[in-house]
């Protein structure tokens, strides 16, 4: 017997996003490495993974959301290398910002046959060979199984004790339908039209029920005494399920005169439905600090040190014919990191871990875990910046001013040392707004959306961006009091991948995990600039 296993990479930094071609490659099986599905460690041997002709990328292992497809794969030293074209979607142009941004990685969805691996001396299952089914961009594990309801009643199971059952067409396969009736008026139905047939007693006509609808001399649609109606209930209940509209018309005909039915008396025979495809996440972030800052990753949280440039003076001057040059001098200095720790825990009671369901509860635990740890990153970032000691370069005055505030720092960034090196703008919410809407005396705006004539920059479409001077600058909601200009080389962050645990050693729950290490640091503080702005 088979079973389907997903195999998870080691981290999203093995994953690279083109964001123009709309390709995504990146390692899908560590070479070497081990992985954890179903509460087993499976390690994949070279050319292990078999593929099959069309394959199919998905996000979170969701049958509904796919975003693309595997377009070419092969085994090299590092593992199972693929590469991914994403659709032109809404859903394939987030996977590819959230790619480019280190959000997600790999995850396989594989079947691996009873005879395809070996318990190594380890307790790692040795997997020699594994049918590939699909590729999933994910930080989080696979959802591990569904839970679905359904009411029904078929047609050929319709009868009413001491009524005889109508018989469908043989010929044609009975289709399953779904009936609502007030089951307390059926009742009160059947013996009206039992009463019609009934003969008189020595005492007298036997009295007759309230009719509950007109009374014509027409013969019934339909009869429940056991003799024919001019049509049979039943069959028209299966050819109206199969399209007749006549047999649906007779059908709402007999029930509109002889049922009260509504939405409220029929409800226990309406159960709600579930729809897990229409599930309600929480917003999921994008990284604007992130994206302008350089980074790095961590494999633990020990300190480490960063060798710097100190001082140096006489290394060259004016030469003097015949005479030696004097020795100049020269010193290094070093910048000691140390990182932190993100960390958090979440308790799912038993009986809901193990009813899984669609999506299961853990996956989406988890990914609120990794979103809130991504959003902490971000504001690691601001804090950093913050916390800087810096003058700041206060920008207020009219429309003009702000606009001419932001040209007058890169124009000055041209004559520090070594020219301008400035390339990242990140906008705090007010200075970012002043921008957008600066306009002149007769109301045209300084940067506007579309055609900018004698203009010194443009928003983009969205007003995502606003670019000034030829200097894009980005809405950064992890800023609150200031903006800054900065050199990207010189402000970076560390982090690790976030890492899940399940400790699964108590009765009435289980616990979900997660941890990580970060370093935000700036090697010059020259570097960055701090605008504040006063509307």
């Amino acid at each position: 017997m088979q079973q389907r296993v997903t195999l998870d990479s080691a981290g999203p930094e093995l994953v690279f996003a083109d964001l123009v071609s709309r390709r995504i490659r990146g390692v899908a099986v560590p070479a070497g490495e081990t992985a954890r599905s179903g509460g087993r460690q499976f390690r994949f041997a070279k050319d292990s993974v078999r593929w099959s002709a069309r394959v199919p990328v998905l996000m979170y292992h969701s049958l509904s959301q796919p975003v693309g497809r595997l377009v070419s794969s092969q085994w090299t030293e590092r593992g199972l290398e693929v590469e991914l074209a994403i659709s032109k979607t809404e859903a394939g142009d987030e996977a590819l910002v959230l790619a480019s941004d280190q959000v997600l990685g790999l995850s396989i969805g594989v079947d691996i046959g009873p005879d395809d691996a070996r318990l190594g001396k380890d307790g790692v299952l040795d997997v020699a060979r594994a049918d590939g089914k699909e590729l999933s961009m994910t930080p989080v594990p696979a959802f591990r199984g569904a839970l679905i309801d359904s009411v029904a009643l078929s047609d050929e199971s319709i009868a009413t004790e001491g009524v005889a059952a109508v018989t469908a067409d043989p010929e044609v396969a009975p289709q399953p339908v779904t009936l609502n009736l007030d089951a307390a008026r059926l009742g009160e139905s059947i013996a009206l039209a039992l009463a019609s047939n009934q003969p008189a007693t020595t005492n007298g006509p036997v009295p007759q029920p309230v009719p509950m609808a007109s009374v014509t001399r027409d013969e019934p649609l339909y009869r429940f005494d056991g003799t024919p109606g001019r049509y049979g209930f039943v069959a028209d209940l299966r050819d109206a399920h199969r399209g007749d509209a006549d047999a649906k018309a007779r059908l709402d005909q007999h029930l509109a005169a002889t049922f009260a039915v509504s939405t409220s008396n029929v409800g226990a025979l309406s159960p709600k439905g579930n729809r897990p495809d229409l599930y309600v996440d929480q917003l999921r972030y994008t990284r604007p600090l992130g994206s302008l800052v350089s980074g790095g990753t961590l494999t633990d949280g020990n300190p480490f040190t960063i060798p710097k440039f100190g001082t140096s003076a006489g290394l060259v001057g004016d030469h003097t014919e015949g005479t030696e040059p004097t020795p100049g001098s020269f010193t290094v200095t070093d910048q000691t990191i140390t990182p932190a720790a993100i960390s958090g825990k979440a308790e799912i009671n038993r009986e809901a871990w193990d009813r899984g369901g669609n999506p299961a509860i853990d996956t989406l635990v988890w990914r609120e875990m990794t979103a809130g740890y991504f959003e902490q990153l971000e504001a690691k970032i601001g804090d950093l910046l913050d916390g800087l000691t810096l003058t700041p370069v206060d920008i207020n005055g009219s429309d003009a001013d702000v606009v001419n505030g932001i040209t007058g720092q890169l124009v000055a960034a041209q004559f520090r040392r070594g020219g301008n090196r400035f390339s990242a703008l990140a906008l705090n919410e007010d200075l970012f707004t002043a921008l957008a809407n600066a306009a002149d005396a007769d109301g045209r705006k300084l940067l506007p959306l579309i055609a900018p004539s004698n203009a010194d920059g443009q928003i983009s479409t969205g007003f995502g961006r606003v670019s000034v001077g030829g200097l894009s600058g980005v809405p950064a909601y992890g800023l609150t009091d200031h903006s800054y200009l900065f050199v990207p080389t010189s402000v970076y962050q560390f982090a690790t991948a976030p890492r899940r645990f399940d400790f699964n050693v108590r009765v009435k729950s289980v616990d979900i995990g997660i941890w990580g290490y970060h370093a935000e640091f700036v090697t010059r503080t020259a570097d960055v600039i701090r605008i504040d702005y006063a509307a």
